[in-house]
């Protein structure tokens, strides 16, 4: 993960159903992400939290915000943007 935490970054989570009943989420992109809760809303709530939480073990403060998924096996895409990129984005639309 240390390579992606200073881009931009798209990260596809996986829902699964476990036998104990509950919900987990993984993602292929982070990994070391995995969010365990008894029901979806709280599986949802939970993400990006643990997203942040991922980016702040290397140093780095993020955005997390969900992306809109092109296709049903895209997963449930959020998007992971570095506060100090968002910063500069939004400091040169200002100045532009």
């Amino acid at each position: 993960m240390t390579s992606n935490v200073s881009k931009t970054l798209i990260i596809h989570i996986k829902i699964e159903e476990g036998r104990e009943g509950l919900f987990y989420a993984t993602s292929p992109e982070l990994r070391g992400l995995l969010v365990a809760k008894p029901d979806l809303e709280a599986l949802e709530k939970a993400i990006p939290k643990a997203i942040e939480e991922l980016y702040a073990v290397c140093g780095v403060r993020a955005i997390v915000t969900p992306a809109a998924a092109s296709d049903e096996e895209s997963g449930h895409p959020w998007v992971a943007i570095p506060y100090e990129l968002a910063e500069r984005a939004v400091k040169e639309r200002t100045e532009a």
